[in-house]
């Protein structure tokens, strides 16, 4: 009985895990997706960049605002023309590079959703 309690437990989580991620194969959308992530990275990297060598967060922000847009812009996009994925939140794709993705769609909206930094 107790194998089964467990084996039962084990079946369910991984049911469930499945279900978490929506499994992206449409081409435009793999190519909204990476447009996002790799806007993303650009901004991660540099503001990351500009904190480790010693500027403040907000005065980084400021730097890279250009790239925030640029992120800012292409969530919007990402969500017009495909506002059904606005009820998801992870994604997972096969980028154009051969990685698999997995992106957290009501993260990443939220993030977008926090505006430009306001800079004097």
């Amino acid at each position: 009985m107790r194998h089964f309690i467990t084996i039962t437990l084990l079946v369910l989580s991984s049911f469930a895990f499945s279900n978490e991620e929506l499994l992206i194969e449409n081409p435009d959308q793999v190519a909204q997706l990476s447009n996002v992530q790799a806007n993303l990275d650009v901004v991660s990297t540099a503001v990351m960049a500009c904190i480790e060598s010693g500027n403040g967060h907000s005065d980084c922000l400021c730097q890279n605002q250009k790239a925030i847009i640029q992120f800012n812009t292409s969530v919007e996009t990402l969500f017009q023309k495909h506002p059904e994925l606005k009820k998801h939140d992870l994604v997972r794709f096969m980028s154009t590079d051969g990685e698999w993705v997995t992106q957290s769609l009501q993260g990443i909206s939220q993030q977008a959703g926090a505006g430009q930094p306001s800079c004097s």
